[in-house]
């Protein structure tokens, strides 16, 4: 696969991941979606920018689901409507101030790299959440298996399982 890449208003080149077709993006958003239900969803937290010299570098569930490498994005897989959508901090018209900033042409070329349905600007997150009833539950693993002394409580797909539930019960006394 080829690498694709677009320049920020700075004229630095910015990749797109090249490891994975869109395609096996949809497929493990797709189990995700199978997993939870038609009545829920699942947020994904992205990592923050590191300060310093530091090169970035995106959570290896995050990057498993979309692909998606930016600082402070979250990805919202939605088993009511099977859409994905990716909310990101930096989200300007052609013409604004911030060079590195996400502009609606990166939008496109995300949605049709990495298979996502729609990219909003992260403020428009807590109005999709809104119109959720939702509640925190412990953070699923991916690919790997369950941590020593933990109950597997799920095996789905290709090796989603849940991490700490034993604990998570415990504390609910169940």
């Amino acid at each position: 696969m080829a690498v694709r890449a677009c320049r920020n208003r700075g004229g630095e080149e910015r990749l797109f991941q090249k490891d994975f077709p869109p395609e096996e993006f949809k497929e493990r958003r797709g189990k995700i979606m199978d997993a939870i239900g038609p009545d829920a969803c699942t947020l994904l937290q992205g990592m923050p920018q590191v300060r310093g010299v530091y090169r970035f570098r995106q959570s290896n569930d995050f990057y498993y689901c979309c692909g998606v490498e930016i600082p402070h994005a979250y990805l919202l897989i939605d088993g009511r409507d099977r859409a994905t959508r990716l909310f990101v901090p930096a989200f300007l018209s052609e013409g604004e101030g911030d060079e590195n900033a996400l502009t609606l042409e990166d939008t496109d070329l995300i949605k049709e790299f990495m298979g996502i349905d729609e990219v909003l600007p992260l403020g428009k997150l807590m109005d999709h959440l809104k119109m959720s009833r939702y509640s925190t539950s412990p953070t699923a693993q991916l690919r790997a298996g369950p941590r020593r002394g933990t109950r597997r409580s799920a095996q789905i797909g290709s090796g989603l399982s849940t991490r700490g539930m034993g604990r998570y019960r415990a504390n609910r006394g169940s």
